[in-house]
């Protein structure tokens, strides 16, 4: 059976709180992504309600205009085609809130991200110091820099995949 001491509880409880904290932060980070994008999914929702009962007006008028013996050409119903066009575009703000939130979820990812890189530089320069190299401070200022941008751009091509259709993913023996 292993033994543990005092030091590798503690680093086991830094590591389960930090895990817990990723989650708080993911589940925060949801919450923001929905926020931000629900007013556009609001509107865009109560566009196409009202796109809805204006084409079915048309429609109606239309209906009307048949059954005293007249005639309308459905591309020239303004009522109808007024109402398809708020339809799409409600459509539209919908689809664009949606992608607003989960935007806003990827830059509240990047935040903290960009939190855990600059642990990671000063704990490589906390090991470096402990045993014994000597540091220039702004050559680690521009290795955090790097490092951090690289992520950031790195975490940016998500943001080109939302509100884009799933990619089937490989297995590893496709690779091979």
């Amino acid at each position: 059976m292993a033994r543990y001491n005092n030091e590798d509880q503690i680093n086991l409880e830094e590591i389960l709180e930090e895990g817990f904290l990723d989650r708080f932060k993911a589940r925060g980070a949801q919450a923001l992504g929905a926020v931000k994008g629900a007013g556009q999914q609001i509107k865009g929702g109560a566009q196409q309600m009202a796109g809805n009962v204006v084409q079915k007006a048309g429609n109606l008028a239309a209906k009307g205009i048949q059954a005293v013996g007249g005639q309308i050409d459905p591309s020239q119903n303004k009522l109808t085609q007024a109402g398809q066009g708020m339809q799409q575009a409600g459509q539209q703000n919908v689809q664009a809130g949606s992608i607003k939130g989960e935007v806003a979820k990827i830059d509240s990812y990047k935040n903290s991200a960009t939190k855990n890189v600059q642990k990671l530089v000063a704990d490589i320069q906390n090991d470096l110091t402990k045993l014994g190299v000597q540091i220039d401070t702004k050559k680690m200022q521009s290795f955090s820099k790097s490092m951090t941008t690289s992520l950031m751009k790195a975490l940016d091509i998500f943001k080109g995949q939302v509100g884009q259709a799933p990619v089937a993913q490989q297995s590893e023996e496709d690779y091979y």
